[in-house]
């Protein structure tokens, strides 16, 4: 701790302020307001259900799935197969690609 004497001279004088005669009384007031604020049927079940840590959990975890999940369908482009292919040997199929390689190497 700091030994220097004019600090403690300037502590010993200090004086907390006081609270109002009514601070208790404030307090708990806004404590009773918050607990009856109105709140839909669903929020406070939610807010009941998402109190316990595993729920909590498992939610963040769906949530976090889903999210993935669509990110990835929604950001993979949309192939569509060539318009001639229709059978084995098309061009726009492997096989008709490595058909056509083998023939035009000949």
């Amino acid at each position: 701790m700091n030994n220097d004497p004019q600090l403690s001279h300037l502590l010993r004088q200090w004086r907390a302020p006081e609270p109002p005669g009514n601070f208790d009384a404030n307090v708990w007031r806004r404590i009773r307001l918050a607990e009856s604020a109105p709140t839909s049927p669903l929020a406070g079940w939610l807010r009941r259900q998402l109190w316990h840590p595993a729920l909590s959990l498992g939610a963040a975890a769906a949530l976090g799935v889903a999210i993935g999940v669509f990110g990835g369908v929604f950001s993979t482009p949309v192939v569509e197969p060539p318009a001639q292919a229709t059978h084995f040997l098309s061009p726009g199929t492997l096989t008709g690609t490595y058909a056509q390689l083998v023939g035009e190497t000949r």
